[in-house]
């Protein structure tokens, strides 16, 4: 092979690992994939000779998957959802440039990971090490992903974990099994070393001293992929059931921002679901459904409603947008009906750009001179961060609730279990984003690790998306067929067990941070002892 034939095959090798990431998840979901998509990349990092090579390649990978996965991002173009006339190229411009940063420092971290793995080295006993690593930039770019979206109302934590490797598996009952005890991240960790074992095999090209030296490749493998069929869900007991009623819209963005009229279509599609007599009815994000009932609460909800709703105890959850002393809230509220408002959560992991606007965009918008831009979000978009827990009790049913985003934050979710949730719902709507199909397969993937890592019931539903009702172990019971107007009716089991994960997924980061500290110390110390010698 010529010397630019040999250039052109070793740069391919991180191009094929991106794709095949990106085959992997949600609009491809050829899942199997992520089982090898990381073996070109070790198979690169083998072949290259310096560390620039390892930093570069690792990146283009991480730039292709994230790229790739993240590019839902471009159907909020054109910002006609914010309410005002913009410049169309102005404006993808941004939307470019929001895309481009966002993709860039995620794929960063790969190409962090990639130049770890070239100065760690390339045999069986790393493997452990490299998992661990892939792990750590996981959680971190959990956290870092906001920076470049700073703003007022910015949420510091590790909430945004975007296409983790472990979404992969939500279809793989197989593997969800291990989600109790190992979590997101924790699956994500077998990913990689599943990935890592079989770049031994290539590279070592399945020859006798391979199987009689690295017996422990074999191992691994049969762990991974057999060990799972030898462990069992973790039981758990089920304290109740309750019949739910999601009522799923499909309004434009900018309806319940005053430009359109909700409540006739939410009230017959409640209508539909009475006969049924569910104990919880849940409506989307941006239903504002009570607030249009009330004249934005002047009157009494308990008087509104019952023209409707009778006399029956029906628990109704409602997103409303509410504006108080500190500006808007996206607020979701718990209405028992006859009785009133037992319970509110205010929106508190805002999305930059869609709920608040970041600094770096604002000074994009000034650039372009879409002044304009700015004043319509301030007046129709913006919204002040909500600081209380999601965590609310009625009916003697504890719930956790989220809003839309809530959706991508392990941590979030599982807090609300730790205090007591024993089911979990989040209500959302991808208007902004006219109903994309990637990103519909994105929450349904996520929803589903959700739901097995915490042992929960998970119930989403959606304005211009799908909604659905997902068991404790990541199974789809209840879905609706499109993103229409619809109403789903099903029941939903209330556990109060704890599953391992949540209990103790804190300890999987200390354990991990412990690997690497003690593996950076044994190098050192090594390295010291050549040095005297």
């Amino acid at each position: 092979m010529s010397l630019k034939l040999h250039t052109v095959f070793i740069w391919s090798l991180p191009v094929l690992s991106g794709l095949l990431l990106s085959l992997s998840f949600f609009l491809f979901n050829q899942t199997y994939l992520v089982w090898l998509a990381l073996v070109p990349l070790f198979i690169f990092l083998n072949k290259i000779t310096s560390t620039k090579q390892a930093g570069w390649g690792s990146f283009i990978t991480g730039f292709l998957f994230f790229g790739i996965s993240l590019r839902w991002i471009f159907e909020a173009w054109p910002l006609n959802w914010v309410g005002v006339a913009t410049n169309q190229t102005s404006t993808f411009i941004i939307v470019t440039l929001v895309w481009l940063a966002s993709v860039i420092i995620l794929g960063l971290l790969v190409g962090i990971f990639g130049l770890l793995i070239y100065k760690i080295g390339f045999d069986f006993k790393k493997g452990l090490v490299v998992a661990v690593l892939w792990l750590l930039l996981e959680y971190i770019r959990s956290w870092i992903f906001i920076l470049p979206w700073l703003g007022p109302e910015t949420n510091f934590g590790p909430h945004w974990s975007f296409v983790n490797l472990a979404y992969a598996l939500h279809n793989q009952n197989h593997f969800l099994k291990l989600a109790p005890w190992l979590g997101t991240y924790g699956l994500g960790f077998l990913i990689v070393l599943a990935n890592w074992q079989f770049f031994l095999l290539i590279k070592n090209k399945l020859n006798y001293k391979l199987i009689k030296n690295y017996f422990g490749v074999f191992s691994v493998l049969l762990l991974i992929f057999i060990g799972p069929y030898f462990i069992n869900w973790p039981e758990v007991e089920i304290t109740g059931q309750k019949k739910i009623a999601l009522i799923q819209t499909n309004f434009s963005s900018l309806v319940s921002f005053g430009l359109g009229e909700t409540e006739p279509t939410e009230t017959r599609l409640i209508k539909e679901i009475l006969p049924e007599k569910p104990d919880i009815i849940i409506l989307p994000e941006g239903s504002d459904w009570l607030s249009s009932l009330t004249n934005n609460f002047q009157i009494s909800e308990v008087e509104a409603t019952k023209p409707i709703l009778g006399d029956y105890p029906y628990l109704v959850i409602d997103p409303n947008r509410v504006f108080n002393q500190d500006g808007f809230r996206n607020r979701l509220i718990y209405y028992l009906n006859g009785t009133g408002i037992v319970g509110q959560y205010d929106k508190e992991l805002l999305v930059p750009g869609g709920e608040y606007m970041p600094y770096s965009i604002q000074a994009l918008a000034r650039l372009f001179g879409q002044n304009d831009l700015l004043e319509g979000f301030t007046l129709k978009r913006s919204y002040s961060r909500g600081y209380s827990s999601g965590l609310v009790e009625a009916q003697g049913i504890q719930l956790g609730g989220l809003i839309c985003s809530g959706i991508v934050s392990p941590e979030l979710n599982r807090q609300l279990v730790q205090e007591g949730a024993q089911f979990l719902l989040t209500v959302s709507s991808n208007a902004v984003f006219r109903g994309s199909k990637l990103l519909i397969n994105q929450n349904l993937a996520t929803t589903k690790i959700r739901a097995a890592e915490n042992q929960r019931y998970f119930v989403q539903v959606t304005n211009q998306g799908l909604s659905y009702i997902i068991n404790e172990r990541g199974i789809v019971e209840g879905i609706t067929d499109d993103i229409g107007h619809d109403t789903l009716v099903g029941k939903i089991k209330l556990i109060e067990d704890k599953s391992f994960y949540t209990k103790y997924s804190n300890w999987l980061i200390l354990i991990s941070l412990l690997i690497v500290a003690s593996y950076g110390f044994i190098r050192k110390s090594q390295s010291n002892s050549k040095k005297s010698r």
